[in-house]
């Protein structure tokens, strides 16, 4: 849709003199309109084609088996619809999750810190760009491409991705690092996680041949999220 268009077409066919107030108000809804398009075109979400060729370029350029999906089990995600803040994380960076997801979380985080809990955010929503990013700094350190990948999901397979999945962590205690499961945030998610519709994705000896993340949580769906 290009509103811009169709206002200057418009503003072609006058044909008598108008006023100095006809003209602002003419200007006006020209502007508005042409920002509610430029606004629309940046929230836009890229059609399937686009997204799995843009993946596509980020496995080639990584060197992803071609074999990947089906040998891990891990889908192509889908992206985020709609995106909101949900604060900034640990490290002071604001972070985002899928709408539905940021609710549930929200309501996490407070039931937890009634139950006197530390459950601090550590990653949310990330881009497939970000993946390729930290897949090229193991390879820069000297792991092969399936070592990697032991430890970070493909572009466009992470749950990230998809804007409903949490890396947390928790007062005292080292970020990303298996430890976590030792915690009382840890007992506290396993015990009222599903609650709020989020469920550990990787535990030990799991199906997708990724290493055991007891700090990240998926949200997958309202259903069971408490009012």
């Amino acid at each position: 849709m290009h509103l811009s268009g169709q206002c200057h077409a418009k503003a072609s066919q006058a044909q008598t003199p108008v006023s100095s107030a006809a003209k602002f108000a003419t200007a006006l809804c020209w502007v508005l309109l042409c920002t509610i398009s430029a606004t629309a075109e940046l929230n836009a979400t890229p059609n399937e084609a686009t997204h799995q060729a843009m993946i596509a370029q980020l496995h080639a350029e990584l060197g992803i088996p071609l074999d990947y999906e089906q040998r891990t089990g891990l889908p192509l995600q889908s992206p985020p619809q709609r995106l909101v803040e949900v604060g900034r994380d640990m490290f002071g960076r604001l972070q985002r999750l899928d709408a539905d997801a940021a609710r549930a979380w929200q309501k996490m985080v407070q039931a937890a810190k009634e139950d006197s809990v530390s459950l601090l955010l550590v990653s949310a929503f990330r881009p497939p760009e970000y993946q390729r990013d930290l897949l090229q700094r193991k390879l820069r350190a000297g792991e092969t491409i399936n070592q990697a990948l032991r430890a970070v999901a493909a572009p466009g397979h992470s749950e990230h991705q998809s804007g409903r999945a949490v890396d947390v962590s928790c007062a005292g205690c080292a970020v990303l690092e298996t430890e976590f499961e030792g915690t009382r945030t840890f007992d506290w998610l396993t015990e009222n996680a599903a609650a709020f519709g989020f469920f550990l994705s990787y535990p030990r000896n799991n199906r997708n041949g990724i290493m055991y993340e007891p700090w990240h949580w998926c949200y997958e769906g309202a259903a069971q999220s408490p009012d």
